[in-house]
């Protein structure tokens, strides 16, 4: 069955989603209100379901508008990143390599790994997709990056994951908090308080699964905020508490606003991978930089 929408359709629905009117979705789009709301009555024909109703001066998405909403974002995204590769191919680059973390937005990292993979790898391009959206492994198997950095070793028939380096779980609370003077705390400790997460999807490998599941507790009430960073600026401030990777957290360390406290009496390790799809050729740029990956890290940290 051939598609009755086509590139102009999809644009206009994520335009009106993001401007949250006609007129301003028709600016967006450099086109005339009554081109717009032609293009719009023709998106609803074609799609053969209304996609939102008026509640006065705004717009209300249906059930079936925003599942084409959806699928017109994700549409366009893939787009805009082929779109990119071609112009990167076309100028000399042979492949492009995406790498994505869910769960940190350090990538101090980066430069010493890109020195060392770019001298043996010059005409290999690595880009950084910080907090892939979706539930874990998602991105990987989708396609959208090749090379995800996860907690804890994958196991999937379709997946391949090595470890890079050894890391630790601490708690993050502002100096503030009335925990902020524990010498380490523990999941009841926490259980009581509200919880700042970047996900409220628990990953393998994490504290759900090491430190709140073990304890049979679970936080009352949850604070999701989408990104590390933005966890890290709600602790600040003593909205909540998190546990993070100390990798997550190479600005707090030696923030005066931040404690950093160990949990449980003998510590919370975590062992980060990078996994891969199994279809990748084992000489090929990928499973090179994962070397890459393993060297830098494993060396000089993460930090």
């Amino acid at each position: 069955m051939r598609p009755r929408l086509n590139i102009d359709h999809l644009a206009a629905l994520v335009a009106l989603a993001s401007a949250g009117g006609v007129q301003q979705a028709a600016r967006l789009l450099h086109l005339t209100q009554p081109a717009m709301t032609y293009r719009l009555q023709e998106l609803e024909r074609r799609a053969g379901a209304a996609l939102f109703e008026r509640e006065g001066r705004r717009l209300r998405w249906t059930a079936a508008g925003e599942r084409l909403l959806d699928g017109a974002r994700r549409i366009l995204r893939e787009l805009e990143a082929a779109e990119s590769d071609c112009r990167k191919l076309a100028a000399g680059v042979r492949e492009i390599v995406r790498v994505g973390s869910r769960n940190s937005g350090n990538f101090r990292w980066l430069p010493r790994v890109l020195d060392r993979f770019g001298r043996s790898h010059p005409q290999v391009e690595v880009e950084l997709v910080p907090g892939a959206a979706g539930p874990p492994l998602q991105a990987l198997l989708d396609g959208r990056i090749d090379i995800d950095i996860v907690p804890g070793k994958v196991a999937r028939a379709d997946v391949s994951s090595q470890l890079l380096f050894e890391d630790e779980m601490v708690a993050l609370v502002s100096s503030a908090h009335s925990l902020a003077s524990k010498a380490f705390v523990t999941a009841r400790d926490l259980a009581s308080q509200t919880y700042v997460t970047s996900s409220s999807t628990p990953e393998p490998g994490l504290e759900y699964e090491r430190l709140f599941r073990p304890a049979r507790v679970e936080p009352a009430r949850f604070l999701q905020v989408g990104l590390t960073e933005a966890v890290i600026e709600m602790v600040r401030v003593n909205r909540g508490v998190s546990v993070l990777s100390r990798w997550a957290l190479p600005a707090a360390i030696d923030d005066p606003e931040l404690r950093l406290i160990r949990v449980t009496r003998s510590g919370l390790s975590v062992r980060w991978h990078a996994a891969i799809r199994k279809s990748h050729p084992r000489t090929g740029a990928v499973h090179a930089l994962v070397q890459a990956l393993r060297e830098a890290l494993s060396a000089g940290g993460a930090a």
